[in-house]
């Protein structure tokens, strides 16, 4: 799921949308909208909400793009400021409003829709890696869906959970173990389940 964007040209696209591009606006709202409304849909299973956000989300970098800042990495300021938005929006909806972003649900569900590989046995596959994923905590799925399914790197990760390095690399690690135990006693290798690795 990589946007396909150099970092360069990342850069270049922000700026031209910055300065009142509406081809760089909308550019931007077809390639990354799908992978932040997968995002969204990993901390509620409410998809209007999360097209609400998405919606308000580019309503206000338009309205404010004189304002926004630099980046070189759209992907990852959009999925950061969409994480924000949904969490704000669920605590006022009272979803979950004594829980505070460490704590916050983050769901992963095996699917057809994801790429990912199947076998002939597809149904028993199915069961072991959604067991081996309700194995994880929230925090654990949220870093190991940024870094195998939008592909992140370590440092945007780390921005994006707001985390340090090691942190980071320590919670891919062991979810990424975890998820290795639970599969192997099912026969089935890793590699089906995290794509890129």
């Amino acid at each position: 799921m990589k946007s396909g964007f150099s970092i360069n040209s990342d850069s270049y696209l922000w700026d031209d949308f910055r300065n009142g591009n509406e081809k760089a606006f909308v550019k931007i709202y077809s390639v990354f909208v799908e992978v932040l409304f997968q995002y969204g849909m990993k901390f509620t299973r409410d998809s209007h909400l999360v097209k609400d956000c998405i919606q308000e989300l580019f309503i206000e970098i338009y309205s404010n793009r004189q304002n926004l800042g630099q980046t070189n990495n759209i992907k990852l300021y959009l999925l950061t400021s969409l994480k924000h938005s949904v969490l704000k929006t669920l605590r006022n909806q009272s979803v979950f409003s004594s829980i505070n972003e460490m704590e916050a649900p983050f769901m992963i569900t095996y699917s057809h829709h994801e790429d990912i590989v199947i076998e002939e046995h597809a149904i028993k596959k199915t069961e072991a890696i959604q067991k081996a994923l309700n194995e994880l905590t929230p925090r654990q799925k949220e870093a190991v869906y940024l870094r195998f399914n939008t592909g992140l790197s370590y440092d945007e990760i780390c921005e994006a959970m707001e985390m340090n390095n090691q942190s980071v690399r320590n919670l891919v690690f062991r979810a990424v173990e975890k998820m290795r135990i639970v599969l192997s006693q099912s026969n089935i290798i890793l590699l089906y389940v995290l794509k890129g690795c």
